[in-house]
């Protein structure tokens, strides 16, 4: 398997394995404090789209990003492997971040924050009461919560994407984001 700086990934049910720059890491997935999916888009000269990069991103804190790019042969296995590996727990702190009146907070790149605090979801000048919100859906690429106002961000903006849905009470599907 071939990625970005990482030669070679093994997953275990505790974790996994990778070897870059001629160095072996074991990461747990307790270890793993953020995950997200991006999207590239390359196109030719004349604009028209060639193809559609996918990338997984892996931080630990303190620790350089792993990027693995969907040139990695099983990367929507890899994928799915880490979500389940790395969601019930990062899904468990969050919620216990809730329960001490702590809010959630998704870093994104512009625009501010998107922040759950166990009464509303929140991102700029957009708050949405927890309780009026009456559809949350991923449409062509981009997180929409729809209450008495409307939400709308990239989806690949948000980092631990399977734990803010679940947190708004939505079932995160099985396939990679």
């Amino acid at each position: 398997m071939r990625a970005t700086g990482v030669e070679q990934v093994h997953l275990f049910s505790g974790g996994l394995v990778y070897t870059a720059r001629n160095r072996t890491e074991a990461l747990a997935w307790s270890e793993i404090t953020t995950v997200w999916r991006t999207s590239i888009d390359v196109h030719t000269v004349t604009g028209r789209l060639a193809r559609r990069e996918r990338n997984l991103t892996l931080e630990k804190d303190a620790v350089a990003p792993i990027s693995l790019t969907e040139r990695f042969a099983g990367i929507e296995s890899i994928t799915r492997s880490v979500y389940r590996g790395v969601t019930p727990i990062q899904l468990d702190r969050a919620r216990e971040r809730l329960a001490a009146g702590q809010p959630v907070i998704f870093p994104l790149p512009i625009d501010g924050d998107l922040v759950v605090d166990g009464q509303a979801v929140t991102w700029g000048k957009t708050r949405i009461p927890i309780a009026e919100i009456r559809a949350v859906e991923i449409e062509n690429g981009s997180l929409v919560i729809e209450g008495q106002r409307t939400l709308k961000v990239y989806a690949s903006w948000i980092r631990n994407l399977p734990v803010l849905l679940s947190l708004l009470g939505v079932q995160p599907r099985d396939a990679p984001y």
